[in-house]
């Protein structure tokens, strides 16, 4: 079915072609990471702006992990390459395509295009667990005694997503010229492109030895809130799905708010492995279930029983009437192990759970990518455009196509704190900007982290270096950035803009700046290009009271040139 494409009178009827992965498989990050596609020849020309990824997205494992809503589904792509259609010559590769889309994505979003991402692109924006993209199922309290046994139900969902490259967004593309395109998306771990709704929020390694090592870490976790009459352990009850008598408790926590929907800040899954950090040691157990009861055995919850307190039901691994090996108090801290839900949880003799939680806690943090295909938008020119195309490729001059595209330059900054220069071996010949983004190393590969996300941590000023000159002429102040709650630069911010525009991002949003941080540098303005052969370029950052060491992805925004002369592509 033919439709007109608005872009262009010259390319009017378009036409939408399914192209299927050469391994029609289901993609994951773990045995299936790499995705290629063979765009034919016989196409002839395609609109990219009429062109999109599509699939069904579920996510797997316990915590509700969900794609990093910075960059939505394009948040699972690492890295993307275009090859002419016979693999000879690379016409633009970008690597930690998700970093880059989740430094400007933030930048160029109003209210209307955060609708339409969270529609089409996968972006979870519902800070809510009980109303997610994602998943289904109950997570409201309201009701006395009212108990919940068991976790949401990840849903498969449709997605529709542009490939942010420089191809895959611009001009109509001739196919016929380069003998079609091959393209390879390589997908990244779960570690790096997955979150857990919940954030950092209650999650601790569980070799933190007590609560000592814990208080150390300053982080924020739910904390005993009542030790019942009768001491440690609770009276056992019986186990989910009529198991037989065992260990399993019920404890009191605070910091989560047992109201209508608790499950919005609850940090636990039903088959999380639980650690209670005590003064002397840890004890733990495996989360069976949830309720809100008015009473824990005899003591009440909260002031006049107001259910303030999120009760979990836990079967702790110790033997059936033996205590605990640690006394637990009120106060002491309940974490969950990210790398239990990542690599599951295998129970212990003493801890007897029901197949169905057995089952949740055997899971593992994934998630998996079916029918996966991309939809071009085929276009057919006139006869007279074709024959001039072909003409031009068979003469000496040949056929040249510009396109914008980024080349990226890794540094691994070692210092932690005092004046930093970074070399950025770039040597663009016509570069628009340089796209710094100084990504936090102890959180690399840490889901319950944003790992695309760029950090402030400690930076005082910046400037660049180019040909021994300093740009701008004066450092650009950070400091405000480093406050709580932290402060907008108005240069920085002025400074970010011009090189968002330069790369060909409208940049729409200013809010929330500190969150979303990178610093950046436009070469030229209205659309000119600068000349870095032969120019060193370097970023110098000043650095206080910093406490991560870091990872810089430089993007040097850049305009490439793609020639087709008899035959042959080249691209540089």
């Amino acid at each position: 079915m033919f439709r007109s494409a608005p872009q262009s009178s010259q390319f009017i009827p378009l036409k939408s072609v399914q192209i299927k992965p050469e391994a029609q498989v289901d993609y994951n990050p773990t045995t299936e990471i790499q995705a290629r596609f063979h765009f034919p020849q016989y196409l002839g020309f395609f609109d990219p702006r009429q062109t999109h990824m599509e699939g069904d997205l579920q996510m797997e494992g316990r915590g509700n992990p969900i794609p990093n809503p910075k960059a939505g589904f394009t948040s699972l792509i690492r890295d993307c390459r275009l090859q002419s259609g016979d693999g000879i010559a690379t016409i633009e590769e970008i690597l930690d395509l998700n970093v880059l889309t989740a430094q400007w994505w933030g930048w160029t979003q109003n209210e209307s295009i955060r609708q339409k991402r969270t529609l089409f692109e996968g972006q979870e924006m519902n800070p809510a667990q009980g109303d997610s993209l994602y998943y289904s199922g109950d997570t409201d309290f309201t009701g006395a005694g009212k108990t919940i046994t068991a976790n949401q139900t990840a849903t498969q969902v449709q997605v529709e997503s542009p490939l942010y490259t420089g191809i895959m967004t611009g001009k109509v593309f001739p196919l016929l010229a380069t003998s079609g395109l091959r393209l390879l998306l390589t997908l990244d771990e779960a570690q790096r492109a997955l979150t857990f709704k919940t954030g950092a929020f209650g999650i601790a390694p569980k070799s933190l030895a007590n609560k000592a090592a814990w208080d150390a870490t300053g982080r924020t976790a739910p904390k005993i809130a009542v030790v019942p009459v009768g001491g440690q352990p609770n009276p056992p009850v019986a186990k989910p799905g009529g198991q037989p008598l065992s260990t399993t408790f019920k404890i009191a926590v605070s910091g989560v708010v047992n109201s209508a929907t608790p499950a919005n800040d609850n940090p636990y899954s039903i088959g999380d492995r639980i650690t209670i950090h005590t003064a002397t040691g840890n004890n733990t157990g495996i989360v069976v279930g949830f309720s809100n009861a008015a009473s824990l055995n005899g003591t009440t919850e909260g002031a006049a029983g107001a259910n303030t307190q999120l009760v979990l039901d836990v079967c702790f691994d110790s033997a059936v009437g033996v205590a605990l090996p640690h006394a637990y108090a009120i106060g002491d801290p309940v974490t969950v192990d990210p790398q239990d839900r990542m690599n599951g949880v295998t129970p212990s003799g003493n801890e007897v759970l029901s197949a169905y939680v057995a089952s949740q806690a055997a899971l593992k943090v994934g998630y998996t990518l079916r029918n996966f295909q991309f939809v071009l938008g085929q276009v057919s020119p006139p006869a007279g455009y074709v024959d001039a195309m072909t003409k031009q490729i068979q003469s000496d001059k040949g056929l040249a196509m510009d396109f914008k595209t980024f080349s990226l330059y890794k540094f691994n900054l070692t210092s932690i704190n005092g004046l930093s220069t970074q070399l950025i071996p770039t040597n663009a010949e016509r570069a628009y900007s340089c796209l710094s983004v100084p990504l936090p190393q102890s959180v690399y590969t840490a889901i319950e982290a944003d790992s695309l996300g760029g950090v402030v941590d400690g930076a005082q000023t910046y400037q660049y270096v180019l040909g021994g000159n300093l740009i701008p002429d004066r450092p650009i102040n950070l400091g405000r950035y480093n406050e709580t709650p932290f402060r907008t630069e108005a240069l920085h911010v002025l400074e970010a803009e011009k090189a968002l525009v330069n790369c060909g991002y409208a940049v729409r949003n200013l809010q929330d700046i500190g969150n979303r941080f990178l610093i950046a540098r436009g070469f030229s303005r209205y659309n000119q290009v600068a000349d870095l052969r032969d120019r060193a370029l370097s970023l110098r950052v000043l650095y206080q009271n910093a406490t991560e060491q870091k990872l810089y992805n430089h993007y040097i925004c850049h305009l490439r040139r793609m020639t087709v002369r008899q035959g042959q592509v080249r691209a540089f």
